[in-house]
């Protein structure tokens, strides 16, 4: 018990609506969303990853915060920031062509060697051209603390 009062003293947050770090994978087969739900609820200044995995080539979205981050086909892509926005954001996909990536018009072999040299990450901002329109998948929802 003293333990916890000296962290309350410090400054340190001790209510149950202290920021958490929420962990989200999603699974995207043939575009689609498998999963039971597609709301994923986190708080105000949670710490939130998105760990999106596909069976083909994507550009995973997430709306309002705008954040993007291309999904090659069997390997696991994560987002990672802060949810300082409040409301209901929506996320979608872009399904890209065999054999195309959205850097730079590389192949996808010549992009994540390029990738592997430089440390850059798989996140772009702008539009990119896509085999098939923009799907959305499912929302998240942050509520205020």
């Amino acid at each position: 018990m003293a333990g916890f009062i000296i962290l309350c003293s410090l400054g340190i947050n001790c209510s149950s609506d202290a920021p958490q770090i929420r962990t989200f994978y999603i699974s995207i087969v043939d575009g689609h969303l498998e999963s039971e739900t597609s709301n994923l609820e986190v708080n105000q200044r949670d710490h939130v990853n998105i760990i999106v995995n596909s069976d083909q080539d994507v550009l995973f979205h997430l709306h309002g915060y705008d954040i993007e981050t291309f999904v090659k086909a069997g390997e696991p892509s994560k987002l990672s920031f802060l949810a300082k926005g409040t409301g209901s954001f929506p996320f979608s996909v872009h399904v890209y062509e065999l054999g195309l990536s959205p850097i730079s018009g590389l192949n996808h072999e010549q992009a994540n060697e390029d990738d592997h040299h430089s440390g850059k990450s798989h996140v772009f901002q702008g539009d990119l051209k896509t085999s098939e329109g923009e799907r959305e998948l499912g929302r998240l929802e942050v509520s205020p603390n």
